[in-house]
């Protein structure tokens, strides 16, 4: 009887021991987390550089101006300094957004539950049904709270990030721990993507539609030009300054071997 109660006490003791090492397997660990998001950064920074030149050469094609002619590609290089502030709080967010979930989520449901709710024809038609409100109500916010184009192409980017979430959500139906490895990935190398893009649109008819706050002066050694609700200052590279006249539609695109000074003015409130 003594040995029996002996080896069961064994028995006992080893489900335990499984059982315990099965949960610390599930439970999320900050130093795995971490260093999964670091073998991401070398990818996602050369996604972002991409995406930082695909972003400038939408803004100048905007006017009329291939800017691929007139630049380098060493001078495409440090486009990633200048998104690096809006990419590190777009990461931030989400980092803090994944732990907060990962740490305080609430006790997962059997296997069985995800997988009905999976195959559940009413919650995928629920799920149709949110997106498409999501889109259109997007859409139609807007287009009826704003009046002009840069306006309503500035909150695209955090509409782009909802959706995202919102699909990963429906994807994984509640289920975290079976978060496919692959749909991470996508949705954290997509995300310096899409926002640059819209960004290149979104700076450029800022500058048509005169929403800008700096007026520029821009002195050569011969001539002064001042920027205005007609004529825009767009920037500069290397070898050549741009602007854009919006009357005539025209680019205008300057060598920079006469040029002195810039002085950047902000507009009056």
């Amino acid at each position: 009887m003594r040995n029996k109660k002996l080896e069961s006490n064994r028995v006992s003791r080893i489900k335990h021991s499984v059982s315990s090492t099965k949960e610390t397997k599930g439970a999320f660990d900050l130093q795995t987390f971490v260093a999964f998001l670091a073998k991401l950064i070398p990818i996602i920074t050369l996604i972002a550089v991409i995406a930082s030149s695909v972003k400038l050469a939408i803004f100048y094609d905007v006017f009329g101006i291939k800017i691929v002619d007139f630049i380098g590609v060493t001078e495409y290089l440090p486009l990633f300094i200048d998104e690096l502030h809006g990419l590190l709080k777009i990461f931030g967010g989400i980092f803090i957004g994944v732990l907060i979930v990962k740490i305080f989520k609430v006790k997962p449901h059997p296997k069985q539950i995800y997988k009905a709710r999976r195959e559940s024809k009413s919650f995928r038609t629920v799920s149709i049904l949110i997106t498409v409100m999501y889109v259109i109500g997007v859409v139609l916010y807007l287009f009826f709270k704003f009046d002009t184009l840069s306006e309503r192409l500035e909150p695209l980017g955090g509409v782009y990030i909802g959706f995202l979430m919102l699909l990963f959500i429906i994807k994984t139906s509640g289920d975290l721990n079976k978060v496919s490895s692959t749909i991470f990935i996508s949705i954290v190398l997509s995300i310096p993507i899409v926002p640059l893009l819209i960004d290149g649109y979104t700076e450029a008819y800022t500058i048509l539609d005169n929403r800008n706050k700096y007026e520029y002066k821009v002195i050569f050694e011969n001539e002064s030009i001042i920027s205005n609700n007609e004529i825009h200052f767009l920037g500069r590279s290397e070898n050549y300054i741009y602007f854009y006249n919006s009357t005539d539609k025209k680019a205008i695109i300057k060598t920079s071997n006469k040029f002195k000074e810039i002085q950047i003015i902000q507009k009056a409130k």
